[in-house]
């Protein structure tokens, strides 16, 4: 199980999420604080210091990529 918590300076916690990883697949359920939820489907790199995909809001149908890294 893998947790997800994405933070607003400003507005404090915006979204939180939880989900899988399955190899070096990583897919997350996230409900964020304007009660929208989507789902974020990464890939972790082969030196495992990053993750790359996309977020997809549920509602709106809206895909942005992501890369987050460490």
């Amino acid at each position: 199980m893998v947790a997800l918590q994405e933070v607003n300076p400003f507005y404090g916690v915006t979204a939180v999420g939880q989900g899988q990883i399955q190899g070096q697949s990583v897919l997350i359920n996230y409900q964020t604080a304007a009660n929208t939820q989507g789902v974020a489907n990464l890939t972790i790199s082969p030196e495992g210091r990053s993750l790359n995909g996309f977020f997809r809001d549920n509602y709106s149908g809206y895909t942005i990529p992501m890369t987050l890294s460490r």
